[in-house]
């Protein structure tokens, strides 16, 4: 009855346009024969994940071939072949890698023969083979572990692939290809940003964060050309990851990471005087723990991981006459307060310090995750992921130009996302992937000051230095939320040698877009004095033209449907 549900509803969504999904399991195939070659069609295979217990079946068909599909990536497994009238065969230590079509052969000896085992090795490299999927690289879990990161980013290791021309916390270039080109997928669902603002092509990215706590993920590829029809959506690179799941076995661990200015080298370019400076203070802090485990041995599993970042970044930019900075505003104390003053008197407007400034990058990230054996032939998984992060924004400090504490806008970024997966199995020779997605993401700029006008007063200085106060003008009046749907169903068909794969990949995305660039008005000024009479030279202001609307939002919607096979 499940099998007809799932291909009825399957039927119901068929739609138009190319648009397929990344994988998140693998696979074992393999033969199984007798002594003298000819196949066992019947024989049971068993695929025993270790850790979990969990048990997938499988059937050798008339020629002697099986496949048993939806698997979890990683191990070990162990594979029991029986037949009556053979002895049971059993390989032991198979670890699968994501996506991983892992092939292998068995020869059944009667019962009543004894025979010492042989042990045949071969290395076979054949032109069409379904090892060749690709160009791609695949990131396990000892590379995770094993290798450093700065960023705590999936960026930091995707450069282990050779066509990554570079990698960083901002994104991945693959192929030539700008990030934003790139499709990132966690689980099957799509975690790139729809709306394309983020440099890094994320979630969160314009507040600082990663997408995703990277203690969550188990594995992840870099793929660029993919042969499989289920892996699309980018014309740089794939990054496909999935994440880590309970076991029988409960396990966890806490970790703490920590840097500052001591861990910096000097500048490799000297100033001036010919000295290399040291790098300007900074912190930056991770703190996590994450735990997983059985609830119902064999069948229910839980995995949590939480995480915290806090990052600050002073801005060491002196005025005129102060010493021991690399660059100084060549203005002086009493001008800004000048300024200030003026600001807080005639206009009455605090537009806050001159003082050091620093730069605060915040964030929380949640990950919570559950696995149920429903039986031997289905295995449902619900997961979500939650980022909260914020970050400080539009206080300029250079030689040139400088911003009061004022002008400073947070950035606030919300990410939740939940995944639901069923991947089952039906009968000797059909197996089905089923994906729901939601994902929410409220990104705003909040002013840490009250409303005012963005102000810009020119050439104060000797060199025609310029100075900024009120609230930065793109971010008067500027939010975005965005909500995504994904239905996603890969059914796969079984026949001799052959493996028939049909599916559908659907995405629904929403905007609800503020953007009113000049909200409160943006004013230049020639000088302090037409400052203080309010002799603008220069002058700019939106507003709506709608009735009883003073800040229309802009909302639109786009379908990407996808038949494949």
């Amino acid at each position: 009855m499940k099998q007809y549900l799932t291909i009825a509803l399957f039927s119901l969504l068929l739609p138009f346009f190319l648009f397929a999904q990344g994988i998140t399991t693998s696979s074992i195939t393999g033969t199984v024969r007798d002594a003298d070659g000819k196949p066992l069609a019947g024989a049971t295979v068993k695929a025993i994940h270790i850790p979990s217990g969990t048990v997938t079946g499988g059937f050798v068909n008339s020629k002697g071939n099986f496949t048993i599909p939806g698997l979890r990536p990683g191990g070990p497994y162990k594979l029991e072949v029986s037949m009556v009238g053979f002895e049971t065969e059993t390989k032991e230590d198979i670890y699968l890698a994501l996506a991983q079509e892992f092939n292998i052969k068995f020869i059944l000896q009667p019962k009543d023969i004894q025979t010492r085992e042989i042990v045949v090795l071969s290395d076979r490299n054949d032109i069409i083979s379904s090892n060749r999927t690709g160009a791609s690289q695949s990131v396990t879990e000892v590379e995770i572990v094993s290798l450093p990161t700065i960023a705590r980013s999936i960026h930091d290791y995707s450069r282990l692939s050779p066509l990554v021309i570079s990698s960083t916390s901002e994104g991945s270039n693959i192929a030539a290809r700008n990030s934003k080109y790139n499709n990132i997928q966690v689980d099957g669902a799509v975690l790139s940003d729809a709306f394309g603002l983020a440099s890094s092509g994320t979630p969160g990215g314009q507040a600082g964060a990663e997408p995703i706590s990277l203690d969550a993920i188990e594995e992840f590829q870099v793929s660029i050309a993919p042969f499989d029809v289920r892996q699309g959506m980018f014309t740089g690179g794939l990054i496909n990851a999935i994440t880590r799941g309970g076991t029988n076995n409960s396990r966890g661990s806490i970790y703490f990471y920590g840097r500052n200015q001591n861990f910096v080298g000097k500048s490799p370019v000297p100033d001036a005087n010919n000295v290399r400076q040291s790098y300007p203070d900074f912190s930056d802090y991770f703190i996590g723990g994450r735990v997983g485990g059985p609830i119902l041995k064999n069948k229910l599993f839980y995995f949590v991981n939480v995480e915290t970042k806090n990052r600050k970044d002073p801005q060491r930019v002196g005025l005129a006459g102060d010493q021991g900075y690399t660059f100084n505003f060549n203005v002086s104390r009493d001008t800004l307060e000048k300024i200030r003053q003026i600001a807080i008197n005639k206009y009455g407007y605090d537009p806050g310090s001159y003082d050091l400034y620093t730069r605060k990058t915040e964030d929380i990230k949640l990950f919570l995750r559950a696995d149920y054996n429903l039986d031997q032939n289905n295995r449902l998984t619900l997961r979500h992921n939650f980022v909260k992060a914020n970050q400080g924004n539009a206080v300029t400090r250079s030689q040139f130009a400088f911003s009061f504490s004022g002008q400073e806008y947070i950035f606030n970024s919300m990410q939740n996302q939940t995944v639901l997966q069923l991947n089952s199995i039906f009968g000797k020779n059909m197996a089905n992937e089923l994906r729901l997605v939601y994902t929410a993401i409220r990104d705003k700029r909040d002013p840490v000051s009250k409303p005012f006008p963005s102000v810009a007063i020119y050439d104060i200085g000797p060199k025609g230095e310029d100075v900024y106060l009120g609230v930065e003008r793109f971010s008067q009046a500027n939010a975005l939320d965005q909500d995504i749907f994904e239905l996603t169903n890969n059914f796969t068909y079984f026949y001799g040698d052959h493996t028939f794969t049909i599916g559908t990949s659907n995405q629904y995305v929403s905007f609800d877009n503020l953007f009113l660039q000049d909200y409160y008005g943006t004013y230049g000024f020639n000088s302090i004095a037409d400052f203080e009479a309010g002799k603008p030279s220069q002058f700019q202001l939106s507003y709506s033209l709608l009735p009883n609307e003073p800040k229309p939002r802009a909302k639109f919607k786009y379908f990407q449907l996808g038949l494949y096979a």
